[in-house]
């Protein structure tokens, strides 16, 4: 029974491969032999995983992240596009520089600059953390569909690291979505205490794919810093979204 559930998830994605405008669900259901409503509740499954988008009137479409995890390339691509702006941005602060992607219900740190000055927790890359609890994880989160948003916020056991950890569903539907109106994240005492965090997204042409930040102790922190790293990380994560595809009219989901 289970390895025919896998079977039909994998004829759903070899459907959609390479179908850049998307299928519609009577297409998906006719091709594969399976009822229509099996085919939704298998097509609603992979939303919520963040490997199809419902692009709305039925149409569904596959996302970035099924190719990042079956080449592995866009990876290094982004370590390596990112690697002189990352650098500019702690050689600016002296301060801790992350790149992070988002692996299932984790954030998952691909490259990360120290800063010369002690902070609380030394990360590296292939490190992960709780993608709720951190900025980075918030700023992809924020601008992924509602489907995987909903998964992540009420589907997942949610981990409370610090007392100050917000695990309530509802305040974490208003943060992410503070986060989309603001195109950043600013995250204080949730993963480790006494840090701050202030991250924003990265997009390619199609969807987020992964999120920069920099992270401090809150003592090195002040509203002149954080509006000036701010700006810079605005600045840089626009830029990568730009060499990845990104275009700038429109809007980013």
């Amino acid at each position: 029974m289970e390895s025919a559930h896998i079977s039909k998830l994998f004829s759903i994605l070899e459907a959609t491969s390479g179908k850049l405008e998307g299928r519609s669900l009577a297409e998906l259901a006719a091709e594969i032999g399976l009822a229509k409503s099996t085919a939704h509740r298998l097509l609603q499954s992979l939303c919520s995983l963040g490997y199809m988008v419902n692009t709305g009137n039925g149409i569904y479409k596959q996302t970035p992240l099924f190719r990042q995890l079956a080449s592995g390339f866009d990876d290094r691509r982004l370590v390596d596009l990112a690697a002189a702006s990352m650098t500019r941005l702690r050689d600016a602060f002296d301060e801790t520089v992350n790149l992070a992607v988002m692996r299932m219900e984790r954030v998952v740190y691909l490259s990360v600059l120290p800063s010369s000055r002690p902070i609380t927790r030394t990360v590296h890359s292939n490190m992960s953390d709780p993608a709720l609890s951190t900025a980075l994880g918030r700023a992809i989160i924020a601008f992924q569909s509602r489907d995987r948003q909903q998964y992540v916020i009420r589907k997942v056991v949610l981990e409370k690291r610090t007392p100050y950890t917000v695990v309530d569903t509802d305040q974490l539907e208003a943060i992410l979505d503070q986060v989309r109106r603001d195109g950043c994240a600013i995250e204080e005492n949730q993963t480790d205490l006494g840090v701050m965090c202030i991250a924003a997204p990265v997009f390619d042409a199609e969807s987020v794919v992964a999120a920069i930040s920099m992270a401090c102790p809150i003592a090195r922190m002040d509203p002149t810093k954080t509006q000036a790293s701010l700006a810079m990380i605005r600045e840089i994560s626009l830029d990568l979204s730009e060499q990845l595809g990104f275009h700038t009219v429109g809007s980013p989901a």
